[in-house]
């Protein structure tokens, strides 16, 4: 039986992952760490392409988001001077002497919401984060008072997690074991490794239970 290792650290944060790799770089050539361990060429030119890109990456990224948010920015000032603009329009229209309710309408500056239905209404999950801690899924309240969430390792059998009433739910269970395939009913005792985990979300009116299931899944590794 081969003998159990340690699990290998990889800093979380992008803005050490330079020096991390950097250093790694510097011990298999310099250090000779790669002779010592076999490691072969095709692996430690791997590494070296790391050294080299992982940086540019980094900085490519930075300058996308820059420019992204630079128009953003712009947009959202744009988007709200059309707002200002119809809304003084709008207003001035309703004060005139030919001033119609179909005509409101017909533009779209009068709008008869239709209250969700609660037998229809589904959970929105906007995001799920995967952190070294925990698993953190963002999701849309809508009109609802929250959302009850179940979880399972193989999609079939499900076991009631929590209730979550302000996004976002913060799972920090920590691995059963397994691998990235969970064997039915549920990870080995023991195992170690990547698990599939399972979500299913339903909305809340009260505490009642409403409206359709959604169902969502991921890969958590949280020892």
């Amino acid at each position: 039986m081969a003998a159990k290792t340690k699990k290998i650290y990889f800093p979380g944060q992008v803005a050490e992952a330079t020096p991390f790799v950097d250093n790694i770089d510097e011990k298999l050539n310099i250090g000779g760490l790669g002779a010592k361990y076999g490691i072969n060429a095709v692996d430690m030119a791997k590494s070296a392409d790391f050294k080299t890109n992982i940086p540019v990456k980094i900085t490519q990224a930075e300058s996308a988001m820059a420019t992204a948010q630079a128009l953003n920015n712009s947009k959202e000032e744009f988007i709200y001077e059309a707002k200002s603009f119809y809304n003084d329009m709008g207003h001035t229209m309703q004060k005139h002497i030919n001033f119609s309710v179909t005509d409101m309408e017909a533009l779209g500056f009068f709008r008869t919401e239709t209250p969700p239905d609660p037998n229809t209404a589904q959970p929105i999950v906007s995001g799920i984060t995967v952190l070294s801690d925990q698993v953190i899924i963002d999701w849309v309240r809508g009109r609802w008072q929250g959302v009850v969430i179940y979880s399972s390792y193989d999609g079939v059998s499900w076991t009631k997690l929590d209730k979550d009433f302000r996004s976002p739910y913060e799972d920090t269970r920590k691995n059963q074991g397994g691998g990235p395939t969970m064997p039915t009913p549920g990870p080995t005792p023991g195992a170690s490794g990547p698990e599939t985990r399972w979500y299913k979300l339903r909305y809340l009116q009260g505490d009642v239970e409403i409206g359709l299931e959604l169902v969502v899944k991921t890969i958590a590794d949280i020892h």
